[in-house]
């Protein structure tokens, strides 16, 4: 009798805002095709294109499933096979090496999830590196920045849920592209945009995002902390501040306004290339055409002064 193809449910393994769900098709023990859950209200049925043939890399013949030494100068690409027990030798006494000449904290663990998922990635070994006395860090320096940032100034309390989106009548995303690394959040603004929302994009590339959007602004690399005070000054100095909600719901107002208050769009044109007119008008539709949401990538803080930028970003709300 010919084997049936069996349909199995799982959740994409990379690290990335969607986490899709998916549809694995298995026949005889072999992957023969992956695909979004139609039925998931998030994944629509669609996956990007890292995943939509995953069971081609899944069996690829040159899928690492072994250790590898280099054997050859670096960047020779001249690796041969060992065993587990050659590979976790090497490890061992490399490591033991370091210890003795530098101390423990000399080793510094550093992961993050990738295709890890959250056991591996984000506490895999902790109990080993906290016994050996290594070096303890934030497990990530990359979205680091933009949490802390985020605490600071908002204090322990989660961004917009991505659902809430299609309520918005005016949409800025900020440093994302969403139509090529956050696929299901995009089709959620787009219905918005459909129902007469504005998608403002923020970005110095012309991105997919971008060139989707009703509007781009295009700051110069780095450039956006400046922009973001600009944006500050000019709601304040139109007038356009919810003054009820500042007293009542917010610490630190007034030092914020005397901080932006020689930041103005003048000053941020020169610095970021956005002009003056462009800054007066968004800032005034972001403060008039509620409710806004305001949609950051982690790009925004992959620079210096990166977490400041974030915290002038978070205050604009």
């Amino acid at each position: 009798a010919e084997s049936l193809t069996e349909t199995f449910f799982g959740g994409c393994p990379h690290d990335c805002p969607d986490t899709c769900s998916m549809l694995f098709d298995v026949k005889d023990g072999q992957l023969q095709g992956v695909r979004g859950n139609p039925d998931h209200p998030m994944t629509r049925g669609g996956l990007c294109v890292k995943l939509k043939d995953y069971e081609k890399r899944h069996y690829h013949p040159d899928r690492l499933l072994y250790p590898m030494k280099r054997v050859g100068p670096k960047g020779s690409k001249e690796f041969e096979r060992i065993t587990w027990d050659e590979a976790l030798d090497t490890i061992v006494t490399r490591w033991k090496a370091i210890i003795d000449s530098h101390g423990p904290q000399a080793i510094a663990p550093y992961s993050y999830l990738g295709n890890q998922g959250l056991v591996h990635g984000l506490n895999g070994g902790d109990a080993f590196f906290n016994r050996m006395g290594a070096t303890v860090t934030e497990r990530t320096f990359c979205g680091e920045g933009s949490c802390t940032a985020w605490l600071l100034t908002v204090g322990p309390t989660a961004g917009l849920d991505p659902d809430s989106y299609i309520h918005s009548k005016y949409i800025v995303i900020w440093a994302c592209n969403s139509v090529s690394t956050n696929l299901h959040h995009w089709a959620i603004v787009k219905d918005a945009q459909k129902k007469g929302a504005k998608v403002v994009v923020i970005d110095a590339y012309a991105s997919r995002t971008a060139k989707a959007a009703d509007w781009h602004i295009a700051p110069k690399p780095g450039t956006d902390g400046a922009l973001a005070m600009a944006l500050i000054n000019s709601i304040i100095e139109q007038g356009l501040v919810d003054q009820d909600y500042v007293d009542n719901y917010t610490v630190g107002y007034e030092e914020l306004k005397e901080r932006a208050a020689e930041r103005t769009p003048e000053w941020a044109a020169e610095i970021t290339g956005v002009s003056a007119d462009d800054i007066h008008k968004l800032a005034r539709e972001m403060a008039t055409e509620q409710p806004v949401g305001i949609r950051i990538g982690v790009a925004l803080e992959r620079h210096y002064g990166g977490g400041q930028t974030i915290r002038a970003v978070a205050c604009i709300p």
